[in-house]
């Protein structure tokens, strides 16, 4: 923040301008987190998308939401604080992880291809629920993945 002289790590800053005299204002700067967004609220996001299945195929600390038969959320629920991996356009990918400390390359994942979104409230909940409408779709527009015959 230019006017408090403090570095701007994934806080938002609140500045007022307070009057002093009749015509002389005073600039005060507050720094404050947003609320994480919960695991439950993350769910119910993800869940409300069309034909969106749910399985624990990595054992049961690692949640997959998958559609067209192909994972497009993986959410460790093992973590503090609360983050998932998403997919993205790789130009995208690297943008968003200059611009947001919350979001790191995927972790486990191709990184070229794959964010993890830390929900630690350094990251604004309409653009969580952006990535994931954008990794939704990147997966729904690829034909659904073939069942393997038995």
């Amino acid at each position: 923040c230019k006017l408090c002289s403090q570095q701007n790590k994934g806080e938002y800053l609140l500045i007022l301008f307070l009057p002093k005299f009749s015509n002389v204002y005073t600039a005060t700067c507050f720094t404050f987190i947003l609320r994480p967004m919960t695991l439950d609220q993350l769910l119910d996001y993800a869940l409300s998308k069309s034909e969106v299945e749910e399985s624990l195929p990595f054992g049961p600390d690692v949640l997959v939401l998958k559609t067209n038969g192909k994972m497009f959320l993986l959410i460790p629920l093992d973590t503090d604080p609360l983050r998932f991996n998403a997919k993205c356009d790789p130009e995208r990918a690297e943008q968003l992880r200059e611009e947001y400390v919350g979001i790191r390359p995927g972790y486990h994942m191709n990184k070229k291809l794959w964010n993890t979104i830390l929900l630690d409230g350094s990251v604004p909940w309409a653009l969580v629920r952006e990535l994931i409408d954008h990794s939704y779709e990147l997966i729904r527009a690829k034909p659904k993945k073939a069942t393997p015959k038995k």
